[in-house]
Protein backbone atom coordinates (compact mmCIF):
# COMPACT_ATOMS: atom_id res chain seq x y z
CA UNK A 1 0.00 0.00 0.00
CA UNK A 2 1.34 3.49 -0.95
CA UNK A 3 2.15 5.59 2.22
CA UNK A 4 0.36 8.83 2.05
CA UNK A 5 3.25 11.79 2.32
CA UNK A 6 2.19 13.87 4.74
CA UNK A 7 4.37 16.84 3.80
CA UNK A 8 2.20 17.39 0.68
CA UNK A 9 -0.79 17.54 2.60
CA UNK A 10 0.84 19.93 4.93
CA UNK A 11 1.69 22.04 2.13
CA UNK A 12 -1.71 21.58 0.06
CA UNK A 13 -2.97 24.75 -1.70
CA UNK A 14 -6.69 25.03 -2.43
CA UNK A 15 -5.62 26.58 -5.53
CA UNK A 16 -4.48 23.16 -7.04
CA UNK A 17 -8.02 22.19 -7.18
CA UNK A 18 -8.95 24.52 -9.80
CA UNK A 19 -6.31 22.91 -12.28
CA UNK A 20 -7.41 19.35 -11.24
CA UNK A 21 -9.25 17.45 -14.40
CA UNK A 22 -12.50 16.23 -13.92
CA UNK A 23 -12.37 13.86 -16.94
CA UNK A 24 -8.71 12.41 -15.86
CA UNK A 25 -10.03 11.16 -12.17
CA UNK A 26 -6.08 9.46 -12.15
CA UNK A 27 -3.82 11.81 -12.85
CA UNK A 28 -5.67 13.66 -9.04
CA UNK A 29 -3.79 13.41 -5.82
CA UNK A 30 -4.73 10.48 -3.82
CA UNK A 31 -6.26 12.47 -0.99
CA UNK A 32 -8.53 13.99 -3.21
CA UNK A 33 -9.40 10.78 -5.46
CA UNK A 34 -9.97 9.20 -1.19
CA UNK A 35 -12.62 12.00 -0.33
CA UNK A 36 -14.26 11.98 -3.95
CA UNK A 37 -14.63 8.06 -3.58
CA UNK A 38 -16.08 8.58 -0.16
CA UNK A 39 -18.38 11.22 -0.76
CA UNK A 40 -19.39 9.26 -3.98
CA UNK A 41 -19.88 6.21 -1.50
CA UNK A 42 -21.92 8.54 1.53
CA UNK A 43 -24.11 9.91 -1.59
CA UNK A 44 -24.72 6.06 -2.18
CA UNK A 45 -26.07 4.90 1.11
CA UNK A 46 -28.30 8.22 1.64
CA UNK A 47 -29.61 7.89 -1.49
CA UNK A 48 -30.37 3.92 -1.33
CA UNK A 49 -32.01 4.75 2.18
CA UNK A 50 -34.26 7.56 1.32
CA UNK A 51 -35.50 5.88 -1.80
CA UNK A 52 -35.51 2.37 -0.58
CA UNK A 53 -35.37 1.96 3.43
CA UNK A 54 -37.32 4.68 4.60
CA UNK A 55 -40.35 3.86 3.11
CA UNK A 56 -40.47 0.74 4.32
CA UNK A 57 -39.45 1.98 7.95
CA UNK A 58 -42.64 3.69 8.06
CA UNK A 59 -44.77 0.67 6.66
CA UNK A 60 -43.46 -1.23 9.56
CA UNK A 61 -45.01 1.29 12.19
CA UNK A 62 -48.05 0.78 10.42
CA UNK A 63 -47.93 -3.10 10.61
CA UNK A 64 -46.47 -3.04 13.91
CA UNK A 65 -50.37 -1.04 15.01
CA UNK A 66 -51.86 -3.49 13.04
CA UNK A 67 -50.25 -6.26 14.62
CA UNK A 68 -50.95 -4.78 18.17
CA UNK A 69 -55.03 -4.11 17.28
CA UNK A 70 -55.49 -7.58 15.48
CA UNK A 71 -54.10 -9.53 18.91
CA UNK A 72 -56.41 -7.27 21.55
CA UNK A 73 -59.54 -8.50 18.80
CA UNK A 74 -58.19 -12.12 19.03
CA UNK A 75 -57.67 -12.12 22.88
CA UNK A 76 -61.16 -10.65 23.30
CA UNK A 77 -62.50 -13.54 20.81
CA UNK A 78 -61.12 -16.21 22.31
CA UNK A 79 -61.73 -15.32 26.07
CA UNK A 80 -66.16 -15.02 24.33
CA UNK A 81 -65.11 -18.43 22.51
CA UNK A 82 -63.86 -19.82 26.15
CA UNK A 83 -66.77 -19.07 27.29
CA UNK A 84 -69.19 -19.64 25.03
CA UNK A 85 -71.31 -22.32 27.21
CA UNK A 86 -72.18 -19.31 30.00
CA UNK A 87 -72.76 -16.93 27.28
CA UNK A 88 -75.33 -19.13 26.17
CA UNK A 89 -76.80 -20.34 29.01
Amino acid sequence: MAAINLDALKNFDINQLRSLDPKNMGSWPLPMRILVLIGIFCAVLLAGYYFVVAEQVADRGKLVDTENTLKSEFESKALQAANLDTYKQ
